[in-house]
């Protein structure tokens, strides 16, 4: 099997939705695929913040070091939610349906690491409608979120909405580890930034194995160092 590589990525992107990218979409894939994310990406609303989804995805089938493989979207915005599902379904059928090119190299990178014939699983997790819990069926399937606060921050704290005291544990484990959480519009979150960075610390006192990676985006940014701007 030949994987991507981090040059691939327009290429990619152009594949599966019709358009190039923004510049500073392809530096931020080749930073990822490098090995790292940046604390934050600064970027005001429709500026294209949900391709950070793509990126992720991408940089999974690259090998990219230590890239996760569960990605959640997180949003206070359930509209927005829903909007990132299907941009990130949109993704995941044109992966399974991959006959050739670039997407199917992707396609092929993701099946491999999950070890199952479905390269990517796309899942909603918000109030108001069926909450899905086919998400946990395999830590090792490359997986798209998109999801509420309260929902992936009450996982992550081991309780979780109609999640049973013998799941909860499996949640936690799920959010909190190979996992890389994009919060959006985090200026309206500050209390889940605070405690995602708490988890985040602490994990990094024990030396997890496989840490999460958690990145803040918003137009006013707050992190120090690393910060991925439109310029």
């Amino acid at each position: 099997m030949t994987p991507p590589t981090p040059a691939d990525f327009a290429e990619f992107y152009a594949a599966a939705h019709g358009y190039a990218p923004f510049p500073w979409q392809s530096r931020l894939a080749a930073q990822v695929c490098a090995g790292s994310w940046p604390r934050a990406i600064a970027l005001p609303t429709a500026a294209g913040k949900t391709a950070a989804i793509d990126v992720a995805v991408f940089a999974l089938a690259c090998g990219a070091p230590s890239a996760p493989r569960r990605v959640f979207f997180v949003v206070d915005r359930r509209i927005v939610v829903d909007q990132a599902f299907r941009h990130a379904d949109a993704l995941a059928d044109k992966l399974h349906d991959a006959k050739g090119g670039v997407l199917k190299l992707v396609a092929d990178a993701l099946r491999h690491i999950a070890q199952d014939e479905r390269p990517l699983d796309v899942y909603a997790l918000r109030g108001g409608m069926y909450r899905e819990t086919a998400w946990v069926r395999s830590p090792l399937q490359p997986t798209v979120i998109a999801s509420t606060v309260d929902q992936v921050g009450s996982r992550l704290l081991f309780r979780g909405y109609g999640v049973s005291d013998s799941m909860k544990p499996v949640h936690a484990a799920l959010v909190g580890n190979d996992a890389l959480i994009l919060l959006d519009e985090a200026h309206c979150a500050k209390p889940f930034e605070q405690t995602v960075t708490a988890v985040r610390n602490y994990q990094g006192w024990h030396d997890a194995v496989a840490p999460l990676v958690f990145v803040t985006m918003t137009a006013t940014p707050t992190a120090d160092g690393d910060v991925m701007r439109d310029d």
